[in-house]
């Protein structure tokens, strides 16, 4: 396949960028380009797919169930055998994508009771207790004087269909976003279709509607850890040739490392001048959770030198922790119009040209136990280290697929163990380097700033009450429990004990935090936007966290803050669940987590609806109850912020400027002189 490299819209939007002259009225493809050299590059498939996966995100798109459903033919068994084996529609692909009006097990239970009757009539019983398939049809009528391209061009809108809701106990698998169908009986999106799909509308310039289709492919990914045949639960057994791969920046950084020589690291010396670099590029919480691991690492080796690579927005958190002694962050890919998934990959290739290129690591760390969708793995791999350290692929079927072959990049490839928490996991990677991994408390330090900033938000509330936290935010709706419910856990909390709620969120969740506010009893206070030191100082003088299962929640549990977590993750769910509180509940002394005993409706493993749905199995007594037994309860002496007899010696300039590493030069210079570090 042959075509022009200036005749490919990667980025339309980009400031500068000219459309092809076939799309923007001039002259044709085949005109004379006079004084212009034209640059004609041979394609293969693969270079396009490649093409197509830097347009591509790698996150989370969407806010859909993540659970596998059912296909009709298991959810309706005999039913389905019956409607089949009867040839009730000339088309066998009706039934199967047929939506029932009502939940599968009422129509199961009216099948078993009807169909021994005389005169039962299946396809009655069919057209009573199920929809059929809405087939879009558009009226298209090519034009007579029309070339092929324009018919093609014209052809995409007729195929175009409008994103999903998702709707219950259909077989359709929900997409977030604009899609082209085959057509005809064929509703919904297929792999192998799609891609060449892809292929004609990146050509006709509608790199928007082709970016659309990789973002549903990438939503699909995220649910079911693979692409599946098509977007229909009977075909979640099977898919077709990849050309989607969240695998490839790893494989080919795997290969270029395998061509550069690396000394290893053999023996060495316990208490030697080791140096690590941790990659940590996941949430707020996993942030939070490996803060034992660096207290471990630097126990082991106390002259070791530990570098930590951050999301930007959390190094502030680290910047105070003494067992952390260099901190770094991947730059920001600005242009806007950039794909996440393109703007994820340069910034880790910039990061590594700028940040990792010239030095060299004794160990290259990646505690991340799941799936890997941060570029971790590809810079441990990128990493000029002695050895690579990380868990292996096989941690769970998502992870088999999306990070299939990543166990080449470790020298050290951790078996995934049983079902524990991520602390845990986190301390048998210090464990496996020879470091004891039996302290397992969280650590965060605030410093008199901090403090200071935190008893002025707070300077307006009544002596002799009881601070309440209410954590409110959550990353996605279906983990938020409702408003009108914590409203009233207050109410109840109010009568028994003098309380006073103070509304913990983000900036994007301040209008939340307003609605919650004139539901309670009391004007709150709120602390919303703040920086997260400043969260965990503000933490600390509270007597109890209330919320959901969210980063908040780690922080309150860090700063040994009373901890009530409202979680919709079934108790007799999966146990490695991304949600499950065994893996991720927040760690420490006074925690208490509260979620549904078991799934509602088709929630078996997990729950993965994109509104509440089994976390309103938790009711407000039971927060209540929980509530009150935990301000009964005596907390235990808060932790230390800062060593005593550094905390005002030290400059809050210096402090606010979150380097680590000039914190730990400075304390070094203050044992020394004595003398007051310029800010």
């Amino acid at each position: 396949m042959k075509f022009f490299l200036r005749d490919f819209p990667l980025a339309p939007a980009a400031r500068g960028f000219r459309l092809p002259s076939r799309l923007r009225g001039g002259k044709a493809v085949g005109a004379s380009t006079k004084g212009r050299r034209r640059i004609r590059i041979h394609a293969s498939a693969p270079a396009i797919a490649l093409v197509l996966f830097f347009l591509s995100p790698t996150g989370r798109a969407d806010s859909f169930s993540t659970a596998w459903p059912t296909p009709p033919s298991v959810t309706f068994s005999d039913l389905y055998r019956a409607v089949e084996m009867g040839s009730l529609f000339a088309d066998q692909k009706t039934f199967a994508d047929a939506t029932p009006k009502e939940p599968p097990a009422d129509v199961m239970a009216a099948y078993e009771r009807e169909k021994g009757l005389p005169g039962f009539d299946l396809r009655a019983f069919v057209d009573r207790h199920f929809a059929p398939p809405s087939r879009h049809v558009v009226a298209f009528t090519p034009q007579p004087d029309q070339d092929v391209r324009a018919y093609i061009r014209d052809t995409w809108m007729t195929l175009t269909r409008n994103p999903d809701q998702a709707e219950p106990f259909s077989s359709l698998l929900p997409l977030p976003h604009l899609y082209v169908v085959p057509g005809g009986r064929f509703s919904e999106i297929y792999y192998w279709d799609s891609y060449f799909v892809m292929l004609g509308l990146v050509q006709d310039g509608r790199v928007d509607l082709a970016r659309a289709m990789l973002d549903n492919i990438a939503s699909l990914i995220e649910r079911y850890g693979h692409m599946p045949n098509g977007n229909r639960s009977y075909y979640l057994s099977r898919s077709q040739p990849p050309f989607f791969s969240l695998r490839l920046p790893t494989w080919l950084a795997m290969f270029w490392r395998a061509h550069v020589s690396r000394p290893k690291v053999t023996g060495a010396p316990h208490k030697g001048p080791v140096s690590f670099v941790v990659f940590r590029l996941d949430a707020l919480g996993d942030v939070v959770l490996t803060t034992p691991l660096f207290r471990a690492l630097k126990a082991a080796y106390p002259r070791s030198r530990c570098t930590v690579v951050v999301q930007k927005s959390y190094k502030s958190l680290l910047a105070t922790n003494p067992h952390i002694d260099e901190i770094l962050t991947l730059p920001n890919i600005r242009p806007a119009w950039l794909p996440l998934g393109l703007r994820r990959l340069l910034a880790a290739v910039a990061f590594y040209w700028i940040e990792l290129r010239k030095r060299r690591f004794d160990y290259a760390i990646s505690p991340r136990w799941d799936v890997d969708e941060h570029l971790a793995t590809f810079l441990c791999a990128m990493t000029n280290a002695g050895s690579r350290i990380g868990y292996s692929e096989q941690a769970t079927p998502a992870k088999q697929k999306m990070n299939r072959g990543f166990d080449g990049v470790f020298d050290i490839c951790l078996s995934p163990g049983p079902a524990r928490h991520e602390v845990l996991r986190n301390l048998a990677v210090a464990e496996a380097l020879g470091a004891n991994g039996g302290d397992s408390r969280l650590q965060i330090h605030v410093t008199e700033c901090d403090h200071k900033r935190a008893a002025r938000l707070l300077a307006k509330v009544p002596a002799q009450t009881q601070l309440v936290a209410l954590g409110i935010g959550a990353q996605s709706v279906g983990r938020r429990w409702p408003l009108k419910r914590y409203a009233e856990v207050i109410r109840q909390l109010d009568r028994m004990h003098r309380v006073w709620p103070v509304i913990v969120c983000s900036a994007s969740e301040f209008g939340d935090a307003l609605k919650l506010a004139a539901l309670l009893p009391c004007k709150p206070v709120i602390v919303s936007g703040a920086g997260l030191r400043q969260v965990c100082a503000v933490l600390e003088r509270c007597e109890l966290f209330l919320g959901n299962d969210s980063g908040c929640a780690h922080l309150a549990a860090a700063m040994d803050c009373g901890t009530l977590v409202i979680s919709r993750h079934p108790g007799n769910g999966d146990p490695n669940h991304f949600n499950s509180p065994l893996r991720f509940a927040p760690h420490g002394q006074h925690v208490r987590v509260l979620q549904p005993g078991a799934g509602v409706d088709t929630c078996v493993e997990a729950c993965g609806s994109p509104q509440p749905h089994c976390i309103l199995a938790v009711s407000v007594d039971d927060v209540v109850a929980a509530a009150r037994q935990m301000l009964s309860a005596s907390r235990s002496a808060a932790v230390e912020p800062w060593p005593t007899k550094q905390r005002n010696l030290i400059s809050p300039a210096l402090l606010n400027s979150h380097s680590a590493d000039a914190l730990q030069a400075a304390i070094q210079s203050l044992h020394s002189t004595g003398a007051r570090p310029l800010a």
